[in-house]
C-alpha cells in the first residue's frame, strides 16, 4: 500500500473487505432518515403501514441501534475503534470536515496500524463463496 487510498464507507458488510485490504475509512452511519434503512422482517413492514408505520419503525429502529456501540463489522467484532465512524444526524459538510481532519492529522496511518493489527484467518470474499458454493470445487 503506497498511502494513497482512504475510503468513505456508510456501514455495512463491506468494511469488513476494507479491512482485510488495510484500507483506511471513515465509516458512515446517518440516521437523519432511521426508517428508510433496509430492514426485513415483520418490522419492515410497518414502512407500508399508512400513516403510523414510518413512525413508529423510526421509534424502533433508533431503539435497537443504541445496542450497538458501533457500526462497522471489525469495530464490532474487536470492540475498539478500528475505523473512525460518524453516526447519528449528519451533514455532507460534517463528513467533508471528518475526512479533512483524519487526512490531516496523520490519524490515516494510526488506522492503517490498527488495521495491521486486525489479523483475518482467510479471505473474507473467499469465505463467503465457499459457504454459498460449497467447498468442492
Amino acid at each position: 500500500m503506497n498511502g494513497d487510498h482512504f475510503c468513505r464507507y456508510s456501514f455495512g458488510k463491506n468494511t469488513i473487505q476494507l479491512a482485510y485490504r488495510s484500507i483506511p475509512a471513515l465509516v458512515i452511519a446517518p440516521l437523519n432518515k432511521p426508517e428508510l434503512i433496509p430492514v426485513e422482517g415483520t418490522v419492515g413492514i410497518l414502512k407500508w403501514m399508512p400513516i403510523r408505520g414510518k413512525p413508529i419503525l423510526r421509534v424502533a429502529l433508533m431503539r435497537y441501534i443504541k445496542r450497538f456501540p458501533y457500526a462497522s463489522f471489525p469495530n464490532l467484532y474487536t470492540n475498539e475503534e478500528i475505523f473512525p465512524e460518524i453516526a447519528g444526524i449528519i451533514q455532507k459538510e460534517d463528513i467533508s470536515r471528518r475526512i479533512i481532519e483524519i487526512l490531516q492529522s496523520g490519524e490515516e496511518g494510526e488506522i492503517r496500524k490498527r488495521l495491521d493489527s486486525f489479523q483475518f484467518k482467510w479471505d473474507p470474499a473467499e469465505h463467503i463463496v465457499s459457504t454459498v458454493w460449497g467447498s468442492g470445487g
